[in-house]
């Protein structure tokens, strides 16, 4: 298990929202069950590959199509970028999705083991 005295100095946290006009905030949820980044927002991608599709299953066994994949930017309060690569786009999802797999493989996120 980890403990405090364990823990990176500067901790990260990430959260994603976005705010167009009056339009409610739309957040990126963290997802420990999702294996890959996924977005139902095109708008949020930039350059989208259509060449790339893919199928999609989800937990209840329903399969969506993924409609292509790139990459998000995101801009933190201190004007700092990071790039989210290989999100796909799957316009059938109802949320935003992060995959907590792909975030610490990335090195967005530190893992901690018992």
């Amino acid at each position: 298990m980890a403990h405090d005295d364990d823990l990176d100095s500067n901790p990260v946290l990430l959260m994603v929202t976005t705010v167009e006009g009056n339009s409610p905030v739309e957040a990126m949820y963290l997802d420990t069950g999702c294996s890959n980044h996924m977005t139902c927002r095109k708008d949020f991608l930039v350059d989208l590959d259509t060449s790339r599709k893919t199928k999609i299953k989800l937990a209840d066994s329903r399969t969506l199509v993924a409609e292509g994949v790139r990459n998000i930017v995101v801009k933190s309060n201190d004007g700092k970028i990071a790039i989210i690569e290989n999100v796909l786009f799957v316009s059938g999802m109802k949320f935003n999705r992060m995959s907590v797999r792909q975030l610490i493989e990335n090195g967005f996120l530190n893992s901690y083991e018992e």
